[in-house]
């Protein structure tokens, strides 16, 4: 019996193995030219040798277990001791390569954290202090703000760059978001909390992955999403197992809901760093209506820009506006994935490469979206817009940028895109705003929708944190909405991350020339 059950472990472990050599086969053959690059600044040397030591050790387990399977019941053990020993090491990493991917505080981090200390956090938020101030990013974030708390403002912006140090070398983070949000007059504040609340998204809550040089466990799920083959984006089952049911029958309501809701998002219509810009819902848009603010992206087709290529081939394909209702549009046919399939992959990855890599196009393009935004709440509420504070504003913008819960299950005219869930939390806001009336800026509050649940948690969580970024920037936190304090929180990332490392080597550069400027003085 024992031999039976050893066969059938090891013939379910070589059929799964054997499936995603296969998937990862699929991945390799499909990538384009233009994502080498991208892809080797993302997980640097490390991470890809970190990747290739884990496939080596999956086709040495398959080997292995195929021996065993081909060997008598009473056959001599064909593993040898140092075979042994790399599986061994092989399983170790395999394991918590899972962990990573799929946890957001992995038993790593966990461990790790017992050995920092008070005086750890202390020095490192002492050192992200003096490093940006010494750039220059909080003097140009806050200005004159003389009730902003500078050394939280710092955590906050640091909290953000450790996930990706080498994005902020070339443009600062402060000055960055400062140069946008006065260019298109929006709210620094709200510009700030969506790349802060994003760092914290999902599975990216523990930061940086160990071995990877810009890769969060977010990041990385988003880049395998990317990847997904297109034959599964446009399946028929997948549109049947969203469109029903039948997952809440399997599974029960709470499981069968969010599998549907993971299958439902698993599409190109994804949301990337460090602003959760969605590629086509929010990105593609953008570029679109503000087409004259990335001139780079007009001029001609470039075979060698992936971006403009592709931005080109789209502008006009996908999709409407967010007050469009998506199921009004006849679903999309087979002719026009064949035309479009190509492009629209290609858009997502190269969006993907450019949000990760670019911070000044990603501030640029976020800075656009809150005008965008503004501008459609404007039209559609009226005197109340008008009349709302700037606060009051900015909540209703980032409840409006959450995922519509009502609409899960329902799928618009485009399988590639998500209108349905990005766009329906903008609506479903802007109506119930509206039918409130004056209540939406009434003074000292800050309104909700009667019914928040319709939104994913931007009534609650996303406002709690928005509120305490306007608290830190501020000094004072939005009217009737309790902060959070994530303070302690990021602080230990940042610990984590950078214990025995400057923060930014160009940073430390320019703090030892102006020491050594006032030592000469």
């Amino acid at each position: 019996m024992w031999h039976s059950i050893r066969q059938v472990a090891l013939g379910a472990f070589s059929a799964a193995g054997l499936t995603l050599l296969a998937l990862e086969g699929h991945v390799l053959y499909d990538l384009r030219a233009f994502e080498y690059e991208p892809l080797l600044d993302l997980f640097g040397w490390n991470g890809i040798a970190f990747i290739l030591f884990l496939n080596l050790g999956l086709t040495v387990a398959l080997y292995t277990c195929l021996t065993l399977l081909t060997q008598g019941k009473n056959g001599a053990d064909p593993v040898g001791i140092l075979r042994k020993l790399f599986l061994t090491s092989w399983a170790i990493a395999a394991l918590w390569m899972l962990e990573w991917t799929f946890m957001e505080r992995p038993l790593t981090v966990r461990v790790h954290e017992l050995f920092i200390s008070e005086d750890d956090k202390a020095a490192a938020a002492q050192q992200t202090l003096r490093s940006l101030e010494a750039s220059g990013d909080l003097a140009a974030l806050l200005g004159a703000q003389e009730h902003a708390d500078r050394r939280r403002t710092a955590i906050i912006l640091q909290r953000i760059r450790v996930n990706a140090p080498s994005v902020y070398e070339k443009y600062p983070i402060g000055i960055t978001i400062a140069k946008y949000a006065k260019k298109y007059d929006v709210s620094p504040i709200l510009l700030t909390y969506w790349a802060y609340v994003t760092s914290f998204y999902g599975e990216a809550v523990s930061g940086r992955m160990p071995f990877f040089k810009a890769v969060t466990s977010e990041t990385l799920r988003d880049i395998i999403q990317a990847h997904l083959p297109w034959w599964f984006v446009e399946s028929r089952l997948r549109r049947w197992l969203i469109e029903t049911d039948a997952l809440e029958r399997l599974a029960g309501e709470t499981l069968g809901h969010k599998l549907r809701y993971a299958l439902h998002k698993a599409t190109y219509d994804l949301s990337q760093d460090p602003f959760s810009a969605n590629t086509y819902t929010d990105a593609l848009v953008v570029l679109k209506q503000y087409a004259n603010e990335f001139p780079e992206l007009g001029i001609t087709e470039s075979e060698t820009d992936p971006l403009t290529h592709t931005f080109l081939a789209l502008k006009d394909a996908l999709p409407g506006t967010p007050f469009h209702d998506p199921y009004s549009a006849t679903p999309r046919g087979e002719e026009y994935y064949r035309k479009y399939r190509e492009d629209l992959i290609s858009f997502a990855r190269a969006l993907l490469y450019r949000l990760s890599g670019d911070f000044d196009f990603s501030a640029k393009l976020c800075a656009l979206s809150i005008r965008y935004y503004s501008e459609h709440l404007a039209a559609h509420l009226g005197e109340a817009w008008a009349q709302m504070t700037d606060g009051q504003r900015a909540a209703l913008i980032a409840m409006s940028r959450d995922v519509y819960t009502q609409n899960i299950g329902r799928l618009s005219a485009n399988v590639y895109a998500l209108p349905e869930l990005t766009w329906g939390g903008l609506l479903y806001v802007a109506s119930e705003a509206r039918r409130s009336g004056a209540v939406v800026h009434a003074p000292a509050t800050i309104w909700r929708p009667a019914d928040t649940a319709g939104l994913w948690a931007g009534g609650g969580a996303l406002l709690r944190m928005l509120s305490e970024t306007t608290q830190v920037m501020t000094g004072q936190p939005l009217p009737d909405v309790r902060p959070y304090d994530t303070m302690g929180d990021a602080l230990m990332v940042i610990a984590r991350l950078t214990s025995g490392k400057p923060l930014d080597h160009k940073t430390t550069e320019r703090e030892n020339k102006m020491t050594d400027r006032g030592q000469d003085e």
